[in-house]
């Protein structure tokens, strides 16, 4: 019972704390309100990284040790993209030509970090085996992403006009992604093998999978709930034109107002 105290406290009461505080740090037009959600959010995110020595025996602790294990890297890409996105043509708020080389050092340096948690010594391992939700997120992001930039790459080439830097790199970015996940299908890690990569990618698969019918069975419903409740509807009234009383009446307005009186004539 002490453990579960212990982990309602310090993970899933933060866990809530992090998700209303993004919301009220978002949505908020009160800047007091923003930077108290701020406040908020950054205490319970360290309460959740504190997990691997606060309540060190329950499985909550897990998901603390794989957010702080990756939290460098995504920081670094999401900057990263940021600084690379709005240093190139955009029309306004462009950022300079050094925000741009620090945005490509820090993807650099950020996909360096995800790789060397896979083949380098950095892989997160808690207690003693490798995380069980870094290998969740590492299998996803190599399988949704290179779908996801080929996607990209479509929109810029359909819709882009003179965009051709910004489709080779995404079309780079697209290949480099599809051969880092062959690369983890084929060679072995220090702690990770292909084959239990192989059979993360696979549950991943199903993950995505579920996830995109289930987003596409919602669709359907609420465009099926959309049509029967339109159809349920009774007509607008329709308004009945205007009476020969009506029509005498206006005419009289616009003729005292358009005919100008005797000033006007003199």
């Amino acid at each position: 019972m002490e453990e579960q105290s212990l982990a309602l406290f310090f993970f899933w009461l933060p866990g809530v704390a992090i998700v209303a505080g993004l919301i009220l740090a978002l949505l908020s037009k009160t800047g007091s309100v923003r930077r108290v959600a701020a406040m908020v959010t950054g205490a319970s995110l360290l309460l959740v990284l504190s997990t691997p020595w606060t309540v060190p025996s329950s499985p909550s602790s897990a998901f603390g040790h794989f957010i702080g294990s990756v939290l460098g890297p995504c920081v670094l890409l999401g900057v990263g993209l940021h600084n690379v996105g709005f240093s190139g043509n955009v029309p306004v708020g462009r950022l300079s030509n050094n925000d741009r080389n620090a945005g490509i050092a820090m993807l650099v340096l950020g996909g360096g970090w995800l790789l060397a948690m896979h083949w380098g010594p950095l892989t997160p391992t808690y207690p003693s085996q490798v995380n069980g939700y870094w290998l969740v997120f590492w299998s996803t992001v190599v399988l949704v992403t290179p779908g996801v930039g080929a996607g990209l790459l479509v929109l810029v080439r359909t819709y882009g006009d003179e965009r051709h830097a910004e489709q080779r790199m995404l079309g780079m970015l697209a290949l480099t992604l599809l051969l880092v996940g062959l690369a983890g299908l084929t060679v072995d890690g220090p702690t990770l093998s292909s084959s239990a990569f192989a059979d993360a990618m696979w549950l991943a698969a199903a993950d995505v999978f579920g996830m995109v019918v289930g987003l596409g069975a919602a669709m359907v419903v609420l465009a099926l709930v959309l049509v029967v409740y339109e159809r349920q509807m009774t007509p607008p009234p329709v308004a009945q034109g205007p009476s020969e009383h009506d029509l005498e009446r206006v005419t009289t307005i616009l003729q005292s107002n358009l005919s100008g009186g005797e000033s006007d004539r003199g």
